[in-house]
């Protein structure tokens, strides 16, 4: 019977290794769609995505864009912090892989099936490695160095 090689404090595992890359894969979108958010308010296109009954409306998109820009750029920042070996960005990692996994239900409720699918599938992904048993010692270990 062969034992399973135990996860090091110096050694980075492969499922923290891939959560940060869907994490980052995953900001990128973010990124994209808000780059869409801000050209669409630029260019006075309406866009059905966004709903507000406030007079200010047309800065909805900008208000938008640069919340998904500061959340999902701390998320970046935790991701490329995990993969360089620190454990700090695990914990904003797991919790906005659940607020995707609402996101996902909330794409899926609004017809936007595909996209759910592969928001609420990467999430999913991301926490099993984030709780992977090599992960979690990972962590453990990092916390007393």
């Amino acid at each position: 019977m062969t034992k399973k090689p135990q996860a090091t404090g110096t050694q980075l595992p492969a499922t923290v290794k891939w959560a940060a890359i869907i994490s980052l894969v995953q900001m990128v979108a973010a990124f994209i769609y808000a780059g869409l958010q801000i050209y669409w308010e630029a260019s006075g296109t309406q866009h059905s995505s966004l709903e507000s009954a406030s007079q200010n409306t047309q800065y909805v998109g900008y208000g938008t864009a640069i919340f998904i820009i500061l959340v999902f750029g701390a998320m970046g920042a935790a991701a490329y912090s995990m993969l360089s070996g620190k454990v700090w960005g695990r914990g904003l990692i797991v919790l906005m892989q659940f607020i995707l996994l609402g996101v996902a239900y909330f794409m899926f409720s609004g017809g936007a099936i595909l996209l759910a699918i592969a928001t609420g599938l990467s999430a999913l992904v991301a926490l099993v490695m984030l709780f992977n048993p090599r992960s979690t010692e990972w962590v453990a270990s990092r916390y007393g160095a």
